[in-house]
């Protein structure tokens, strides 16, 4: 019988851990062998039949290459089962992304990564018990996720993969692939996604835009709403596309009834001035005024010129003297039993103001995030 890891994957051993991670690191690769087309960065035909979960049957195995491996607390000759979701969609939106195929056959040489996320990193566990780790050059991610959220992905992928390829500058983190694992009687769910931070970061927040518990620990290095007491400075063509690109990136999620996303808002000073004077010539944004009527699909023609292949994430402030990095987060919990409850209980038994609630119907939440978020900015202007 194979037992569901869900939430309980803080009760693992570390030698579980150890053999999911790097069965994990072997699965990808073949992956990216088996339907990457090694060597080139054009992008894959997808058709209507690869958004369905393939899956690969291999096993823990000592040789990686170049590379012998000599470790006790690998499970060598263990058969794994290995099912990945929609490889060509995810492959091609890392292509899209700035991770090439060789890039990636190289960064997940499973002795190579394994040896430094043991070494450098550590196990990351949250209430859900779940683990993430980063790859040798912290540009990837590799997160455990409860199975809610890989069958929130399965009925995303879809939509998501298109909305990308439309708008190459959407807020919306990088999802790169999301997979399945099941050996020694454990199934996990695992999720592949680029890292937003790959430089120091000042100051962190996760913006929901509500205000009930939105306010974090002094111990915590990730503030929330209630901290925030700033802006985000940018100029009107900035600012119209930050808020026209929310308004379809969030649109998508809510056709899927996804709620309790976040935008993860970096700030890194660019030198130590004073940045007081530079509010004195801002103004308030007008949501009415950044208004765009096609939600699905931003015209980026009319956006400030990319500089870069990579998604806009990077913004830095008219005066030069800020970097914000920007994106959004968490978007694969829906509104489902579990979260009706929790507003229920929130507002009828601990009598919460239920405007300030996080958890919202994601018709309520969509509207209220881009109103919070656009509240949040300054528009920064000079005589």
């Amino acid at each position: 019988m194979v037992s569901n890891v869900d939430g309980d994957l803080g009760q693992l051993s570390r030698l579980l851990r150890k053999n999911i991670l790097f069965s994990t690191v072997q699965g990808i690769r073949s992956v990216v062998r088996l339907y990457g087309e090694i060597g080139t960065d054009q992008l894959i035909d997808i058709s209507e039949d690869d958004y369905v979960i393939n899956s690969i049957n291999t096993e823990i195995t000592k040789h990686d290459e170049q590379y012998a491996l000599e470790d006790e607390d690998l499970m060598f000759g263990t058969q794994i089962q290995f099912c990945s979701l929609a490889p060509k969609p995810f492959l091609n939106i890392c292509k899209s992304s700035g991770f090439s195929t060789d890039y990636l056959n190289e960064i997940l040489q499973p002795s190579k990564f394994l040896q430094d996320a043991l070494k450098n990193q550590k196990f990351s566990e949250g209430k859900s018990g779940s683990f993430f780790v980063f790859s040798p050059d912290k540009k990837l991610i590799i997160k455990t996720i409860p199975e809610h959220e890989f069958s929130s992905m399965k009925h995303l992928i879809k939509d998501y993969y298109e909305h990308l390829m439309k708008n190459p500058d959407s807020l919306l983190i990088r999802l790169l692939g999301a997979f399945s694992l099941t050996f020694v009687h454990t199934k996990v769910y695992i999720i592949f996604m680029a890292n937003l931070f790959t430089m120091p970061v000042h100051e962190k927040y996760d913006l929901k835009g509500s205000w009930v518990a939105r306010t974090a620990s002094e111990s915590s290095s990730v503030k929330k709403d209630n901290d925030f007491t700033s802006t985000i400075l940018m100029d009107a063509e900035h600012a119209k596309f930050f808020v026209n690109q929310i308004r379809a990136d969030t649109a998508v999620l809510c056709k899927h009834n996804i709620m309790d996303y976040s935008l993860l808002l970096g700030v890194i000073p660019r030198n130590k001035k004073d940045n007081n004077k530079k509010l004195k010539n801002s103004s308030a944004i007008s949501l009415e005024d950044l208004s765009t009527r096609d939600e699905e699909n931003v015209d980026l023609e009319s956006e400030p010129e990319r500089t870069s292949p990579l998604p806009r994430t990077t913004f830095t402030s008219p005066d030069g003297e800020l970097s914000y990095v920007i994106s959004i987060i968490d978007i694969l919990q829906t509104y489902n039993l579990d979260k009706r409850m929790e507003r229920i209980t929130k507002v009828y038994a601990l009598c919460k103001d239920k405007q300030g609630l996080s958890v919202q119907e994601p018709e309520v939440y969509r509207s209220r995030f881009v109103e919070k978020m656009s509240q949040h900015i300054q528009i920064q202007k000079y005589l």
